[in-house]
């Protein structure tokens, strides 16, 4: 018997072997693998030192091992399979929590601090996305028996269809940060009933990117020009090209906002003392505070065509195609556009990159700086006294910038 990480690659080239030959799982408590000759079967064993027998849970690959891992975890919890009693009620610390569990305190810790601009990408990342890691780790798997091969092969999956590993990485990395404060924080109640038990980070010894590069790629007038035109053809054609052209229309609002935009911050009745027209009531951004701006002419006609493609059920103006309880990631603009640029030859850029482009233009049109930076709400930080005081709305410069915007795009 030897004891190893199970990943999916060893399980694949594992074998055959002319001796059975069996190992146990590291990161899932008793489950074991029988390779032989002809087969690869998965067990657990339950019970007490006194009493303990094996359960037979399925062949690889038929049983994969995401599910073998939840079977072992779901028969050794279970009182009645493992011959034990109830558990004993009270107590305190009783027990390890478990990757989900793991994931769903993150989220509910950062609803609570109000640092709900990123949530949508944990929740797509760590639990609810086509390729959720809690999927890939077993939910009931103890989030301290998570291992750096378990994170890697799961970090391959991005990198081998062409996406990053950036955000994924750093989202998991965070979430586990997260877990190993929560048991050794001074300063919080050490009555829970679940504890982490983490002693270190599992992902801080996994390789690939850990920090975007900074860009400096700033599309010309004719650049974007042919962009927003080529935005009505393959790759772009559909749900893409709108998202793509409402960020443009609206100055280059953050590509996330748009994204994760939700159908009730595209305000149609208007309501401002003098600019009576729709606007993005954005309720929290990238510096912790709201942030509303007038729809253009062209955004709204966009706007129109996005709402009447998006699906009727969700609350998002840009849905998932994964599900439509959560909405696009950047993923989906990201590859499309390198598609472009590499097809018809263009300096690469990034759907982030319209942002600087059209920030560029704006003041290459005289538009005043300051009235850039209020538009892309840029600055608030920058000092006391808009840190803490400045809480105006700004609403007769936001117009001029969406008249200057509107301008713009008119030339295309």
């Amino acid at each position: 018997m030897a004891r190893r990480t199970f990943t999916d690659r060893w399980l694949r080239t594992a074998g055959p072997f002319e001796q059975t030959k069996e190992f146990v799982d590291q990161a899932c408590p008793n489950l074991w693998v029988r390779i032989g000759k002809n087969r690869k079967t998965f067990s657990v064993l339950i019970g007490s030192a006194a009493s303990r027998r094996r359960i037979a849970i399925g062949q690889y690959p038929g049983t994969s091992l995401v599910d073998a891992r939840k079977k072992a975890t779901d028969l050794i919890a279970d009182p009645r399979a493992a011959g034990g009693g109830e558990p004993r009620p009270g107590g305190g610390r009783q027990r390890n929590g478990t990757v989900r569990e793991l994931f769903e305190f993150v989220i509910a810790a950062m609803e609570a601090e109000g640092k709900t601009a990123s949530i949508p990408d944990y929740r797509i990342y760590l639990l609810d996305g086509a390729d959720a890691a809690v999927a890939d780790f077993g939910p009931a798997t103890p989030a301290t028996n998570v291992t750096p091969a378990m994170i890697t092969d799961w970090l391959a999956k991005f990198h081998e269809r062409g996406s990053s590993t950036r955000l994924p990485r750093a989202i998991l990395s965070a979430a586990f940060n997260r877990g190993l404060k929560a048991d050794n924080d001074p300063t919080t109640s050490k009555d829970r009933k679940i504890l982490f038990a983490l002693e270190t980070n599992p992902v801080a010894s996994v390789g690939g990117p850990t920090q975007s590069q900074t860009r400096d790629r700033s599309l010309s007038m004719e650049e974007l020009a042919q962009f927003w035109r080529d935005l009505a053809k393959e790759p772009f054609a559909g749900v893409i090209g709108i998202a793509l052209r409402l960020i443009i229309a609206m100055g280059g609002v953050r590509v996330t906002e748009v994204l994760r935009s939700e159908k009730d911050w595209w305000i149609d009745d208007g309501g401002w003392r003098l600019l009576k027209a729709p606007k993005l009531a954005l309720p929290k951004t990238k510096n912790g505070h709201p942030h509303d701006l007038p729809v253009t002419q062209v955004g709204a006609r966009i706007l129109e065509g996005a709402r009447k493609m998006s699906a009727p059920e969700s609350r998002f103006l840009f849905p998932s195609p994964y599900g439509e309880d959560a909405p696009r990631t950047l993923d989906n603009l990201s590859k499309n556009v390198r598609l472009y640029c590499l097809e018809g030859g263009i300096e690469p850029f990034t759907p982030r990159d319209l942002r600087r482009t059209m920030k560029n233009l704006l003041l290459d049109a005289d538009v005043p700086q300051s009235e850039v930076d209020i538009w892309h709400n840029h600055g608030r930080n920058a000092d006391v006294a808009r840190r803490n005081y400045d809480r105006a709305q700004y609403e007769h410069a936001k117009g001029r910038v969406r008249d200057a915007i509107d301008e713009i795009i008119g030339v295309f």
